[in-house]
């Protein structure tokens, strides 16, 4: 017996010294976790914009693993989300957790853990605290978000057993191995199945100063080093371009700003700023993409894997296809007449296209140039043209190869667009324009 007590000393001084660092690197992410929150949420125009007395549902960051002895638990439980909220200056709104735990029941969220019940709005405010997305949901929509959210996974040990073991039997190989934080749904730190090329990106803004998301671009930009950004100000007249400076010059020469002296409309700014991108050799992918981040810049990820998937791929095209498993908000009137107008120009161009107006697009850097060479005959419907002048290019029969439509599996309509019934009618007169134009 008294052999065996500095061997049981000795497991017990280990496991608490495990236990210690353990505890300190959970705290140390967790306060990492708050801040970075925080500051996203400071920063997001769509949660400044919501008045008081709102309560906003935050998803993402529940748990991340840390190592085999510790995690995190972050936005598991409402006083978290709150507080974030709170500490970001949105005290007139309240927080709640949005996980697994709740279903919907009539008019309320139930939280299967406490009992407790909460009555759903109308519009249901959810807050991805991953991506610095705010989107607006019906009840129904909402109860089907819950439903696609990972299990809730509160401890080490209750993961996958098999991954701790595998991780270690790799690093004893001499092989790096890639395992999945499932309840995150990305790769941890330290795995690389796909490095991200050198992306070109840009922005056309025009009187953009309170709706730009200065905040989620940043992060961005640190979270894709290969990202490069063009913002094109279109004689903006309410600081836009003041502000577009300041975020060039804290950037590392990772941003450009473009300044037309005049409004020249959408079309012409993104050419020009494509064409501006063109000259920049080490760009493996050019494209451009709307201002207010209806379609995050993280769905990028899933034009590179069109890509990647075929390479005879050329154009990679957003497409907002509304369905399960997937966060389209969009406006009625503008979805039905998005659709009829959706369904006259793929009869024209003849071309299976579901969605043409997606302001999120990329291109290999040869065929950009060509396509972007020449001035638009539309300020708004220019991605028709590009359609078209693709299909100039490459012929009828190769088109379908060369394009390729990518469903998002996120897009919510900003406030303040400057899309209106007008737009509509304009933009039908622009099309009898191009029509006119093809032999």
């Amino acid at each position: 017996a008294g052999a065996q007590t500095p061997m049981l000393r000795n497991v017990l001084v280990i496991a608490a010294a495990a236990a210690a660092l353990g505890t300190s690197a959970h705290w140390r992410s967790w306060q990492a976790h708050q801040a970075t929150v925080v500051h996203a949420m400071r920063g997001n125009a769509d949660l400044v914009a919501l008045p008081p007395g709102v309560t906003i549902w935050v998803s993402g960051n529940q748990y991340s693993q840390l190592g085999p002895f510790s995690h995190i638990e972050f936005m598991s439980e409402h006083w978290v989300p709150d507080s974030c909220l709170k500490l970001a200056g949105h005290s007139g709104c309240s927080g709640m957790a949005m996980n697994r735990r709740f279903i919907v029941e009539g008019p309320d969220a139930v939280d299967q853990k406490y009992g407790r019940r909460t009555p759903l709005d109308a519009e249901v405010v959810v807050y991805d605290s991953e991506e610095d997305t705010v989107a607006i949901l019906t009840p129904s929509e909402f109860a089907a978000a819950i439903a696609e959210l990972p299990p809730n996974r509160r401890h080490w040990i209750e993961l996958e057993s098999a991954a701790f073991v595998r991780r270690a039997v790799g690093v004893c190989a001499g092989r790096k191995m890639s395992i999945t934080d499932r309840s995150l749904g990305r790769t941890v730190p330290g795995s690389s199945p796909h490095a991200m090329p050198s992306v070109g990106i840009v922005i056309p803004c025009f009187n953009e100063a309170h709706r730009l998301p200065v905040a989620t671009i940043r992060d961005d930009l640190v979270r894709n080093p290969q990202l490069t950004l063009c913002f094109v100000d279109d004689g903006s007249t309410d600081g836009t371009l003041a502000l577009l400076k300041a975020l060039s010059a804290t950037a590392e020469g990772r941003c450009r700003t473009l300044a037309l002296q005049t409004n020249q409309g959408k079309a012409e700014a993104v050419r020009r700023g494509v064409l501006e991108l063109c000259s920049d050799a080490d760009l493996e992918y050019i494209g451009f993409w709307d201002a207010d981040m209806s379609t995050p810049l993280s769905e990028l990820r899933l034009f590179l894997q069109a890509f990647r998937e075929c390479p005879e791929r050329r154009f990679a095209v957003g497409s907002r296809i509304r369905r399960l498993g997937a966060t389209i908000n969009r406006k009625l009137w503008r979805h039905f007449l998005g659709r009829i107008a959706a369904t006259l120009i793929s009869n024209w161009l003849r071309l299976p296209v579901y969605d043409t107006q997606c302001g999120a697009k990329l291109f290999e850097p040869s065929l950009a140039r060509t396509l972007f060479e020449k001035p638009f005959i539309s300020r708004w419907l220019f991605d028709v043209e590009l359609f078209q002048r693709c299909v100039d290019c490459v012929g009828q029969e190769n088109a379908a190869a060369v394009i390729v439509e990518v469903p998002l599996t996120f897009w919510s309509e900003r406030a303040g667009s400057k899309i209106s019934l007008a737009t509509y009618v304009s933009a039908s007169l622009d099309f009898v324009r191009i029509a006119s134009t093809r032999a």
